[in-house]
């Protein structure tokens, strides 16, 4: 597998640089992979030589002088190569778009961080990966997902004509890579977009993804009520006004489940009352603010009655990943094994979370971040994750779990935890006077711009909450 991907590369290679020889650049390459995109440039950047056409030096500096970990990427830079992904740090992805703008990159891989609605001038596209996903869910690239990417190339005012090459990639389920079935997938691609789907119509759903849309279905129905004053049976209302029920499914028992978990007094005061038509509780008017389902706040309503406060918000943040990180809201499959304390090869783990929210609060790189990690440390990997960071040897194992770093923790601490800090601050009513006292949206603040420290260094969260 390993060598028929290394051959994949190098084919692509071949491809770009013809069409650049051929047609012109800048070529874009389509991955479905981080991992991908950096195997391809490098593949790339390998029969490229040094001192071509396009120059990148300034670029190339700027990487190695910021981010000593990206050095591959600064001496694919050198030979005009570029790979683009979200892992990367904001400020290098604008360095490369500015790069691909004055023409200073001849070839960049690429997730969709650039393959959709972003305007560059790239005069041929590769789809280097036509399918998308993984295991059991991998498929050939949506219709609209392939005309979206294949609009990267021949923008107006840059190019007359752009083109978009499919590379023959073979690899994948064999139910679409088959010598029988490869071309007849692959066409799948030029089909017309297939009628959007509902998710309150998707009878097989997995079971959390149903939970998931039970409390998004529950939380908007919530949210209706003070909308529609004057209806009677809103819940059939909504439903009859839903995108289900256009495509000929009034989704009528999801929502009346919905309306049952609003009305119900089993856990105490419920989030609404059955007047004639529905009426907000107090409780309801403060879910109303979350935008999380009933489920969930009632273990937020739960967490605010206990609360104590914590001596730094890197304890608390600890404490919230564990209460409310398998919530039916959360969608990140590796924060949820964090918060069920679950085994995985993943060097992050539970206890990490106060070390990793302090660096992260006092506006640390993540990379530092990382190093830190104890299964960093303790890595018995070919190349240590320090040599990486320093860009003394290049790693794939090491940077594919940098990936995953990154994409938790800035999920993690930047969005999921401020939602949860802010939807706490409308239950602290309920809570204990810690709960009272404690200043939720100046937390939330602190997660969400990481910079929020006064002149000492620490915040005041123990102070008069100005929200009760």
């Amino acid at each position: 597998m390993n060598a028929q991907r290394s051959a994949n590369f190098s084919n692509a290679a071949y491809l770009a640089r013809y069409l650049h020889d051929t047609l012109g650049g800048p070529i874009l390459l389509a991955c479905s992979s981080k991992a991908s995109t950096r195997g391809l440039a490098a593949a790339i950047a390998a029969a490229h030589p040094t001192g071509n056409d396009q120059p990148s030096s300034d670029l190339a500096e700027f990487i190695r002088r910021r981010h000593p970990h990206l050095k591959p990427l600064s001496d694919m830079a050198d030979k005009g190569v570029a790979y683009h992904n979200a892992s990367l740090p904001p400020e290098v992805r604008e360095a490369i778009e500015d790069a691909v703008k004055n023409r200073k990159v001849a070839y960049v891989t690429s997730t969709t961080t650039l393959a959709e609605g972003v305007d560059l001038p790239f005069r041929c596209t590769i789809i280097f990966e036509w399918l998308t996903g993984f295991g059991e869910t991998q498929a050939p690239m949506p219709a609209l997902l392939f005309r979206n990417i294949a609009g990267r190339c021949g923008r107006a005012g840059e190019f007359t004509e752009g083109d978009t090459i499919i590379f023959d990639n073979q690899l994948g389920r064999l139910e679409y890579t088959s010598e029988q079935t490869r071309r007849r997938s692959q066409t799948r691609l030029f089909a017309d977009p297939p009628p959007v789907a509902s998710v309150f119509a998707n009878d097989n759903a997995k079971v959390l993804d149903k939970r998931a849309v039970m409390a998004v279905a529950a939380s908007q129905l919530l949210a209706s009520i003070p909308e529609n004053t004057e209806v009677d049976e809103l819940e059939h209302v909504f439903a009859g006004q839903s995108y289900a029920a256009a495509l000929g499914t009034a989704p009528n028992e999801l929502f009346e489940k919905a309306r049952e978990e609003l009305l119900s007094d089993a856990h105490g005061e419920p989030f609404a009352r059955a007047a004639s038509p529905m009426r907000l509780t107090r409780l309801g008017e403060a879910a109303n603010r979350t935008g999380f389902g009933p489920l969930t706040c009632r273990a937020l309503i739960d967490y605010v009655k206990f609360f104590e406060i914590q001596d730094d918000l890197s304890t608390l943040a600890y404490d919230l990943v564990l209460a409310f990180g398998a919530m039916d809201e959360q969608e990140n499959q590796l924060v949820r094994e964090i918060a069920s304390l679950k085994k995985n090869r993943f060097f992050m783990k539970a206890n990490d979370i106060p070390a990793v929210a302090a660096c992260w609060l006092r506006g640390a790189a993540l990379t530092e971040a990382f190093l830190a990690l104890p299964k960093a440390k303790e890595s018995k990997s070919a190349v240590r994750p320090d040599e990486w960071i320093k860009g003394e040897r290049d790693s794939e194992s090491v940077a594919s779990q940098y990936d995953k770093f990154v994409d938790v923790t800035q999920y993690t601490f930047g969005v999921y935890l401020p939602w949860l800090l802010r939807a706490l601050s409308a239950f602290s009513i309920y809570g204990s006077q810690d709960a009272l006292s404690f200043q939720w949206q100046a937390a939330a603040d602190a997660f969400e711009t990481s910079h929020t420290l006064d002149a000492t260094g620490a915040l005041d969260f123990a102070s008069d909450n100005d929200q009760v």
